[in-house]
């Protein structure tokens, strides 16, 4: 199945999009951007035996990337860190 159409991914979709954030996507990676704001993204990549995930690291233009078990560990994780991003910014 698509990650876009699995159920984890609407509900990590509709909170991104409810604050903002753009989706862009091909086959094997999404990513969300805020506008205005091109250093700081929000992305899943899928790799052939891996889940990579990648966040803003606060106050930086830098990201933390790392691995994941699956592409629900992704969303969770994503959505986890918009949750802390949007509480410690004013976007």
């Amino acid at each position: 199945m698509n990650l876009l159409e699995q159920s984890h991914f609407i509900d990590m979709n509709n909170n991104f999009q409810n604050n903002g954030w753009v989706l862009s996507h091909d086959e094997c990676e999404i990513k969300y951007t805020l506008p205005g704001t091109p250093y700081k993204h929000f992305s899943i990549k899928l790799q052939k035996s891996k889940t990579v995930v990648s966040i803003p690291i606060l106050d930086s233009d830098a990201q933390y990337t790392t691995n994941v078990g699956d592409t629900l560990c992704a969303c969770v994780f994503l959505q986890k860190h918009l949750n802390n991003f949007l509480a410690n910014n004013d976007n």
